[in-house]
This record gives structure tokens, sequence and C-alpha cells, in this order.
């Protein structure tokens, strides 16, 4: 377990955990918590882009009555990824 996820349980039963703190253990929980975040959002990227090659491939080739279950899945997985990044926003 880490020092971000150590903290983040302790936070949940005790809210008042990130008061007691030094501004150092602050620093190293925000550049842990950063260092994932960059991480999730290179992979976020990397999936987009392979899913959206797939639709961009296969669109036109099917028409939605005789689309087959996975292209129509990838395009509800595509319409989900473009809802969540716009409530992120």
């Amino acid at each position: 377990m880490t020092e971000l996820d150590d903290f983040i349980k302790r936070y949940a039963d005790d809210d008042n955990e990130w008061w007691r703190l030094s501004s150092g253990e602050m620093q190293n929980l925000f550049e842990e918590a950063y260092g994932r975040y960059d991480i999730l959002k290179r992979r976020w990227e990397e999936h987009k882009k392979l899913i959206k090659s797939n639709m961009d491939a296969y669109e036109g080739a099917y028409s939605d009555r005789y689309a087959p279950a996975w292209f129509c899945e990838l395009r509800t997985i595509w319409e989900n990824i473009k809802q969540i990044e716009e409530e992120i926003k």
C-alpha cells in the first residue's frame, strides 16, 4: 500500500486527517496523486485513440440494423467516452 492509499483509507474514517499532516506530507501526497493522474490521463488518451481508430475503420461498413454486437458495444463505449469528457470539462 502506498502512502496515498494509506492516507485515503484514514481520511475516509476521519476528514480531519488532512489537517494533521505537515506541509511536506501534503506535498508528497499531492505529487503521488498527480503522478497517478498523469499516468491515467496518458492511458485514457491511448485507449481513446484505439477505440476511435476502430470506430473510424468500421464506420459505414454496417448499417445500424446489421451491425455486429461488438460494433454496437464499441459505439456505446465511444459515446460514453465523449459524455465523460464533457462532464469533466
